[in-house]
């Protein structure tokens, strides 16, 4: 009997971590959070791609011209600590339809936000610095959508870029980028004391 309970316990166990691992957020090819850039250049099949390095040892890895269901799209992976902690999609307004997008969105996540600009800019801001952060603000007429599930903020938004407007799907581990913000503030800023002010 013992034996039989022990077993049970097991089963339960093994059911229960292969259930955590099925509900861990994954964009596409397996891709996850925390990846290193190896790991996701192997996830994508190693594929022609571009580094680009930012502030505070970040790195933005960009893949061009990928076919997705929701049409033709630019895709970068952003790094921290080489781990992977953002994506954002980059599709030509022209050429893919929001509807579609959002649609799809609405049901794999619930309904929509009508996305939280203050949030937004602050993990722009965490990843960009204020160089992209100050662009994040909409113009009238665009839009800027949300959905939040337990490990990942996802924003869509339309923008003017150098080849006319785009829409930007951005995908944030929240967490781990605000975290990264953090430890790169408190290495490079001085202490204050409290008692100076």
């Amino acid at each position: 009997m013992k034996r039989w309970l022990a077993m049970i316990l097991v089963l339960a166990l093994l059911g229960c971590a292969a259930l955590a691992e099925a509900q861990t957020f994954s964009i596409r090819n397996g891709v996850a959070w925390g990846m290193t850039q190896a790991e996701v250049l192997a996830a994508e099949g190693n594929p022609k791609h571009e580094l680009e390095n930012g502030q505070n040892g970040q790195v933005k890895l960009e893949l061009e011209d990928l076919q997705t269901p929701g049409g033709e799209a630019d895709l970068d992976y952003l790094f921290a600590g080489d781990a992977l902690v953002a994506i954002k999609y980059e599709f030509d307004a022209e050429e893919t339809a929001p509807d579609a997008i959002t649609g799809a969105l609405d049901a794999k996540y619930g309904a929509r936000g009508n996305g939280d600009e203050g949030r937004f800019s602050a993990l722009m801001w965490a990843l960009s610095g204020d160089g992209f952060a100050l662009n994040t603000a909409p113009r009238q007429g665009d839009f800027l959508y949300d959905w939040a599930a337990e490990d990942v903020y996802i924003v869509m938004t339309n923008r003017l870029s150098d080849d006319g407007d785009d829409i930007d799907l951005f995908y944030f581990d929240e967490q781990a980028i605000l975290a990264a913000a953090d430890s790169s503030v408190s290495e490079s800023a001085p202490a204050l004391n409290p008692n100076d002010f």
